[in-house]
Formats: structure tokens, C-alpha cells, sequence
């Protein structure tokens, strides 16, 4: 909860004076409602009345910072990275494809995604480390 925010899409409803993200939300609020776009219209509105009404539970906060979406697929692509060369390289795409729909979607400010990035990176590397040296010694046990 360090880093708690309200993406773009909530900026007008969380700060006052002019809304820079208002000509985006507006945009995206025109879009054909049979369009795919306007689902994220749709989720955003019912996550901030769940969360105006005071609820509470797991999938339903408005925090942008860091990006979930962005961490978890960042997570996928170092996995890929660790199976396959090609398979690193479509999950990495796939990163930036997640990084660019959650902005132009409203949805997270784009250094929600470079936290996410950075911060899942650090961990692997940090859990990585950590599991080496576990069990480098286990290694030896039985030798």
C-alpha cells in the first residue's frame, strides 16, 4: 500500500481541478459499446462504485502503482526467457503490448509499468540468488 494510486481514470474523480486524462476517458466512453474497448470502461465504473460504496476483497482496488497486469506478465517473460529463446522473446512482446493497453486504456500511468518491470526483475533475481545459495550447499550433502 506504499505506492497506492489511482490510475488516470480515477484521476477526476480523486483530485480536483482540471483532469488531464478527461479527453482519454471521453474518447474511450465514445467508442461503439458493442466495442471490446468498452469493457475497460465498464470495469472501471464498477470497481470505483465498489470502491465509493467502501468495499473490500481481493480483485477489487483501484491502486495503479505498481501494475499488476505489467508484473505478471513481466514474470511469464523471464520464464520464457529461462525455457526458450523464442518463447522470451513472444512473452517479452507481450510485456509491451500489456504496458501499452493498460495506458492508453486508462488504466495505469506508464511508470506504474516500469516500477512493475524493474521491482518483478529485482525479485526474480534476488529469489534466484537466494535459491542458489540454498542449495549449493545441498548439492554436497550426499556427495
Amino acid at each position: 500500500t506504499i505506492l497506492a494510486s489511482g490510475g488516470p481514470c480515477y484521476y477526476g474523480r480523486l483530485v480536483d481541478g482540471p483532469d488531464p486524462y478527461a479527453p482519454l476517458m471521453q474518447y474511450l466512453g465514445s467508442v461503439d459499446p458493442h466495442d471490446y474497448f468498452n469493457i475497460s470502461i465498464g470495469l472501471q465504473n464498477m470497481l470505483w462504485n465498489y470502491y465509493a460504496s467502501g468495499g473490500s476483497g481481493v480483485g477489487a482496488g483501484i491502486s495503479a502503482m505498481p501494475s499488476m497486469h505489467v508484473a505478471g506478465a513481466t514474470l511469464f517473460a523471464l520464464l520464457g526467457w529461462r525455457t526458450n529463446h523464442f518463447l522470451g522473446i513472444a512473452l517479452s512482446a507481450n510485456v509491451g503490448l500489456i504496458m501499452i493497453a493498460t495506458v492508453f486504456l486508462g488504466w495505469h500511468y506508464a511508470i506504474d509499468g516500469y516500477v512493475a518491470i524493474i521491482g518483478t526483475v529485482a525479485i526474480w533475481w534476488i529469489v534466484g540468488a537466494v535459491l542458489r545459495k540454498v542449495a549449493a550447499p545441498a548439492q554436497y550433502v550426499g556427495a
